[in-house]
């Protein structure tokens, strides 16, 4: 609908050790779309056309309210997340198919955290730092869509948004991650004497996630 968006992709890392890879897994069901609130163009750089930060959408709107004047244009941005597959049925046609996109923000994503992982290993090898070892860490990637469907990282939070007050993905990211910390025994040999990594989890959730190859 002419307006420029972006998409967050929340990633579980399941840290590794000296018997096993580290694993990253991509959460299909709380991956969502964020938009900019103004119609997109390259006359005007104003953020409202720019940015699709949460706080800046959110302010935009509630001005544009108040003020009476809305984009007509860009009213499917003013909702504050699209999920992925709304997304990919919008987008996705003749150009690219579902799991084309799909694909493409999962190479993306592994991308990253393949590099995220080697600064990790660097700056921990042989300096005695905590390990990470039996934890779970959470990501959350924003990545852009070009015409063709190919996906572009636009930056990493370590530490991502995640209260969102009318939206149910947040909290479904939280119940999975619990579950899959249950059934996949990430204790370690040293602590409790578990060693057991098992995937995909027991319990019916697998198609939830996608394991990214780092």
């Amino acid at each position: 609908d002419g307006v420029k968006f972006d998409i967050r992709a929340h990633v579980v890392v399941l840290p590794g050790s000296r018997d096993r890879a580290a694993r990253a897994l991509l959460h299909m069901p709380s991956s969502y779309a964020r938009f900019a609130t103004g119609s997109y163009t390259t006359e005007q750089l104003d953020v409202v056309r720019h940015l699709t930060n949460v706080c800046l959408r959110e302010a935009a709107c509630s001005a544009s309210h108040v003020h009476g004047n809305a984009d007509s244009r860009s009213t499917r941005s003013t909702r504050r997340t699209l999920s992925l597959p709304e997304l990919l049925d919008e987008v996705a046609g003749d150009r690219v198919s579902h799991e084309e996109v799909v694909q493409a923000v999962c190479n993306t994503s592994a991308e990253c955290m393949r590099e995220l992982l080697r600064q990790k290993q660097q700056e921990q090898r042989g300096q005695g730092q905590e390990t990470l070892e039996g934890r779970m860490h959470v990501l959350g990637l924003d990545i852009m869509l070009d015409a063709s469907g190919r996906a572009w990282l636009i930056e990493a939070n370590h530490a991502p948004y995640m209260r969102f007050k009318s939206d149910s993905t947040s909290r479904g990211l939280v119940i999975d991650m619990v579950n899959l910390a249950l059934r996949t025994k990430l204790a370690t040999s040293e602590s409790l004497g578990l060693a057991e990594w098992r995937w995909p989890p027991s319990g019916g959730d697998e198609s939830n996630w996608r394991e990214l190859e780092v």
